[in-house]
């Protein structure tokens, strides 16, 4: 049995999975999808850092180190 808020988190759900588009935007958004990449320094040099839970492993594993 489902509650009353989790049919809501599906309807939610199944809003944001499908959408309508007139043809012209349709095509736009096509083309969009299958231009290659570009690169972007801001994104690689994000990526390129631990993420918030590596660093607290590291931090964790240096401080037992320690002791």
């Amino acid at each position: 049995m489902t509650t009353n808020s989790e049919r809501h988190g599906l309807h939610g759900l199944a809003d944001q999975q499908i959408f309508v588009l007139e043809p012209p935007a349709w095509d736009e958004l096509q083309e969009a999808l299958n231009r290659p990449p570009t690169r972007n320094p801001r994104i690689t040099a994000l990526l390129a850092q631990p993420s918030t839970l590596e660093a607290g492993r590291a931090r964790r594993r240096a401080s037992e180190e320690q002791k």
